[in-house]
């Protein structure tokens, strides 16, 4: 097993629970959950989610972040 930390910056607030939701399906075992809201310097804002996460087998972590990031509102996943 091993522990993972993934960052992922979105645009609307609602947009985190389609990320915890795979996760949940792909039967990832979800620690902790941060989620910061970033106001830009031209007044807009987007979300930054932190997710320290369990996963067993870290071959399947690129399948998962290609799901993560093909959501609409997904910006960035690191």
């Amino acid at each position: 097993m091993s522990n993972v930390s993934i960052c992922v910056e979105y645009n609307h607030s609602a947009c985190i629970q389609n990320v915890v939701n795979i996760i949940k399906k792909n039967k990832i075992r979800l620690h902790r959950l941060e989620v910061i809201r970033i106001i830009e310097q031209n007044g807009s804002q987007c979300y930054r989610a932190v997710l320290h996460i369990q996963i067993i087998k870290r071959s399947r972590w690129a399948d998962i972040a290609g799901q993560i990031a093909a959501l609409e509102d997904v910006k960035v996943i690191e």
